[in-house]
């Protein structure tokens, strides 16, 4: 799958609203959509912003770690943001999970579909 088909996906699946909660998680869910990407709530009253331009990153990364994501490939990113919300590695895991982007292949680790 090349990122436009992965984006569409993407688009198409998570509208606000949209529950990324992992088995041990409650309170992920989107909260808000826009042209750039998507507010992520990620605890009673916490948010976190994912936008689509860090997605494509991701989507990308992974794809050169053997179409693994994890916390290892957000990492290699170094993206300041992830140092201060550990949340950001399952929220953006379950965005590609419910929209058909990846599978999870254990709790720490996303595996994505060709």
């Amino acid at each position: 799958m090349d990122w436009d088909s992965a984006h569409s996906l993407i688009k198409r699946n998570i509208v606000k609203g949209t529950d990324v909660n992992t088995s041990k998680s409650k309170f992920r869910e989107i909260t808000g959509v826009d042209s750039n990407g998507f507010k992520v709530r990620i605890g009673n009253k916490t948010h976190i912003y994912v936008s689509f331009n860090l997605l494509k990153d991701i989507y990308h990364a992974s794809l050169k770690n053997d179409g693994i994501y994890n916390k290892t490939v957000l990492d290699s990113l170094k993206i300041n943001v992830v140092k201060h919300h550990q949340c950001y590695v399952h929220a953006i895991g379950m965005i590609f999970k419910f929209s058909d982007v990846v599978e999870i292949r254990n709790g720490r680790t996303y595996s994505i579909i060709k």
